[in-house]
């Protein structure tokens, strides 16, 4: 099986940063951008897209589609002023979300 989070061979010959989250055929090039950015300038960007309504970085078309998704993907709000240091912390409270999203499934079993 082929693994899809692996950089293509003219992301490689193009010298450009690849994230190892996000599958090849998802990137887009500001993603590349950002992919080292900390999450508060990151989430900043993807608010001004959302302002702009210029769809570069995915295709969240608004704030109540942010919040959804936010909230789908087990993401804390806070990530909107997180940095690096933040992140160890971050991951301590998502896995409470998930674990929490995991247990409401299993009780709607």
């Amino acid at each position: 099986m082929q693994n899809s989070l692996k950089a293509t061979p003219s992301e490689r010959s193009s010298g450009l940063k690849t994230s190892t989250t996000i599958p090849s055929t998802t990137r887009s090039p500001t993603m590349y951008t950002l992919s080292n950015q900390p999450p508060a300038q990151y989430m900043e960007a993807v608010k001004k897209q959302i302002e702009n309504q210029e769809y570069a970085i995915d295709e969240i078309l608004g704030e109540r589609e942010l919040r959804e998704n936010l909230k789908m993907n087990c993401v804390l709000k806070s990530i909107f002023g997180m940095d690096a240091g933040n992140y160890q912390g971050f991951l301590k409270e998502r896995r409470k979300l998930m674990m929490e999203k995991a247990r409401r499934h299993y009780h709607n079993l």
